[in-house]
Formats: C-alpha cells, sequence, structure tokens
C-alpha cells in the first residue's frame, strides 16, 4: 500500500487491511485497505505553483503602478468612553449612608455631622422648639425623648424606601437600630426601625422628620413605656369564712371589705363616685 497523501510505500500483512495506518513520514492516518494494490502518485503541485505566480506578478505590478507609495490611512481618534456611573442599591447608595451618619451622629455628639444633615426649621417644629438655631435644635436631638433609641442602640444601617429616592429632590428612609453589646433591655437579634424623611440641598440630604415605626422587642420587665402595677398592699389578708346561700353550705377565703387608695389621677368627684 502507498500513503494517500505523501506516496510513501509500505508492505502490510491481510490482516491489518481494516486498521488505521499512520504514515511514518507524514503522520496521515488512512485505512490501509483504501490504498492497498493500489498505485498512488505524490500529489502535484504544480497549480498551486502557477497560481502563486500569477499572484506575485500581479502584486508586482501594481507597486509598480502606484510608485510604490502607499496611502496612509486615516487614523481614528481613540474613542474616550465617558466613565460609567456606579450602581448603587437602596442600602448603599450616599443619600442612605448619610441618614445613617446622621443617625449615629446623635448618639456620638458629632454637631459637624447633626448640623449638615438636618433641616433645622422642620426638626425644631417636631421637637416643639422654641428657637431654630442649630445648637438648640441639636441639644433638643440629643435629649428629646423620641431620639432615646437613636441615643442607646447600634444606627449603622440605612435604606431609601424605593428606588425614585435615589434621584428625587425629595425622599424617605428606613433606618435600622440594633441593642449594643451588653445592652439587656432587649432580647437577641431584634432591632427597631425609624422612619425619616429627608430634602436635598445642594447634593446634601437634610431630616426633616424621624418616627419610631417598630420598637425592638424589650426583654421582660425592661420596657420603660410598660407601668406594671403591684398587689394593693391595703387589702386586708383573706380569712376562712363559712357562708351558706342557695348553694350550700361551704368554706371559702374571704377578706373584709375596706378603703381602698385613689388613683393619683383622679379629680375629687371621681374620688367620691368611688367612695361611694
Amino acid at each position: 500500500m502507498q500513503c494517500p497523501q505523501c506516496g510513501a510505500a509500505y508492505r502490510v500483512g491481510q490482516d491489518m487491511l481494516d486498521q488505521k495506518i499512520e504514515c511514518a513520514d507524514c503522520h496521515r492516518v488512512f485505512f490501509a485497505k483504501s490504498t492497498a494494490g493500489r498505485r498512488v502518485q505524490k500529489p502535484d503541485y504544480t497549480k498551486a505553483y502557477v497560481g502563486f505566480g500569477i499572484a506575485a506578478v500581479a502584486i508586482v505590478i501594481i507597486f509598480a503602478m502606484t510608485g510604490g507609495k502607499k496611502d496612509d490611512p486615516k487614523q481614528d481618534k481613540p474613542k474616550v468612553e465617558a466613565p460609567k456611573a456606579p450602581q448603587y442599591g437602596r442600602g448603599d447608595h450616599p443619600r442612605a449612608l448619610a441618614l445613617a451618619e446622621w443617625a449615629k451622629a446623635i448618639g456620638s455628639n458629632s454637631q459637624l455631622i447633626l448640623s449638615r444633615h438636618s433641616d433645622l426649621k422642620a426638626l425644631a417644629k417636631q421637637l416643639e422648639l422654641d428657637s431654630t438655631d442649630k445648637s438648640a435644635v441639636i441639644v433638643g436631638l440629643q435629649q428629646h425623648e423620641s431620639t432615646e433609641l437613636l441615643r442607646t442602640m447600634n444606627c449603622d444601617v440605612a435604606e431609601l424606601d424605593t428606588e425614585q429616592d435615589m434621584t428625587a429632590d425629595a425622599g424617605s428612609a428606613k433606618i435600622f437600630v440594633t441593642p449594643k453589646s451588653g445592652d439587656e433591655r432587649f432580647k437577641r437579634n431584634t432591632r427597631g426601625i425609624y422612619s425619616v424623611t429627608f430634602k436635598m440641598d445642594e447634593g446634601t440630604p437634610k431630616v426633616t422628620s424621624f418616627k419610631l415605626t417598630m420598637e425592638p422587642i424589650y426583654s421582660p420587665g425592661k420596657n420603660p413605656g410598660v407601668k406594671r402595677y403591684e398587689v394593693n398592699q391595703d387589702i386586708a389578708k383573706a380569712d376562712s369564712v363559712t357562708i351558706t346561700d342557695s348553694a350550700g353550705t361551704r368554706t371559702v377565703q374571704e377578706s373584709k371589705p375596706g378603703p381602698m387608695p385613689h388613683w393619683d389621677g383622679a379629680t375629687p368627684q371621681q374620688r367620691e363616685m368611688a367612695d361611694k
């Protein structure tokens, strides 16, 4: 047999006719039976050489007609792509970060941040202050009962309410507060939410109002907003008393009626009615 590509001749046994053979000269792989008993001539490259020669002559003629000059291609100016605006979410937007800084500044007494991100007139009205002076509003923020959780809890996270709040002249957001380490007033893994509104002033968000919309979960007995009443100590001790009525005779625990203390907020008229 002969290699169908380079014509190299080989002698093989008949049991190898159905096997693939690799030519040792050109490494062409072929079936032995495809060329066994046939004379395979080496490839004729004459046409390729002729074609290459014609192409070379054509190039020389064109080069001679143009005088060997090449037209300088116009160099395109490099395109300068405008920098893409960073993609923000509602939680990492600069406005949200600024609102979180405002909340933290109430507890850390950072007057610079409070004055920068507070609408003094609007907050003075909410806090019922007589003055809109910067120092008066800052003192109000640090002392008013409505900011107690902002002063005593972590205020690390804020989130704009909608995507429109990223670009609008005014918007709203939520500020999340979580217990500080070792604060036993609250249960673990709890948080509170303040809803805030803001307006933009020369690119700076300024808080116009705030309100606690979700309280964190207090530990049992730690919620200052829940008043717990103790058992009245003026009630006489109960004694065993035997009574007989339509239900029969039985022994029950009873205490003798006695005067009860009045509620501190009762009016004189209410006290008189209660005594009767």
